[in-house]
């Protein structure tokens, strides 16, 4: 976390600024559009990105629809994951957040201009609500939005935690493409304690799953397709990696 607190540290006045943008878009969002707001917090996350001396490989944009609204479910590992993910985005796309995670100095504006979902996971009632909000989104509205199922983050690091199925409710109601999403060496931009050099992190986009084959399976079958192919392919890039150093 040492390298963190030096990023929010060297990028807080820059910050301030954009910050006090963001407020004004947002009070004013009849005169900014969609793709204005989300290029406003593109240049945000980016800057904090280039403050933590963090790259990303980006690989498998060609899988992503180019028609329609559709979900990207990612594994968690730390702070960078949706800096990461929205700094190299071509379209715009929102997120699911926890709302205590969302309060806080610049993540709340950039979810305000993202207009964002914030959950709360001690409300089951309101979860229930906000899940049937972003797949209406989705489906009503062609939005794109990162959902994160494991929910919170440890020190899981390139290791999977249990996902959360009450996520692809979403998913069910939207019956949009299901993009797995897979997150490699993301904890080492923001949660190490790692201050000098560069990092790079491996954002994968795998091949959607289109409606037509999660129709007939229950939440719990697609949470764990899901996982199972964001595993399978993280075992496979860890896997030769293994075998390159031996």
């Amino acid at each position: 976390m040492l390298r963190f607190r030096l990023v929010v540290v060297k990028s807080f006045f820059k910050m301030l600024r954009m910050v006090f943008q963001a407020k004004y878009y947002h009070r004013h969002r009849e005169k900014y559009d969609e793709l204005f707001r989300f290029r406003h917090v593109q240049k945000m996350v980016t800057y904090l990105r280039k403050k933590a001396k963090t790259e990303s490989v980006i690989t498998g944009e060609e899988n992503l629809p180019t028609e329609g609204g559709y979900i990207m479910y990612a594994n968690h590992q730390g702070k960078y994951d949706a800096i990461g993910v929205l700094s190299y985005r071509k379209e715009p796309c929102s997120v699911l957040i926890e709302i205590n995670s969302s309060h806080v100095f610049s993540t709340n504006e950039a979810v305000d201009l993202l207009d964002g979902i914030r959950i709360d996971q001690h409300r089951p009632r309101q979860q229930v609500k906000c899940l049937r909000q972003l797949g209406e989104e989705v489906r009503d509205k062609g939005r794109v939005f990162l959902v994160f199922p494991e929910g919170k983050w440890g020190k899981n690091r390139n290791t999977l935690q249990e996902f959360h199925d009450g996520c692809f409710y979403s998913a069910m109601i939207a019956k949009c493409p299901v993009v797995p999403v897979v997150l490699i060496d993301s904890w080492k931009s923001m949660n190490s304690n790692r201050v000098f050099g560069r990092v790079v992190t491996e954002i994968r986009y795998l091949k959607p799953i289109p409606y037509s084959e999660y129709e007939s399976l229950t939440r719990a079958e697609l949470c764990e397709l899901v996982r199972s192919r964001i595993q399978d392919e993280m075992d496979r890039v860890l896997g030769a990696r293994e075998t390159e150093t031996a």
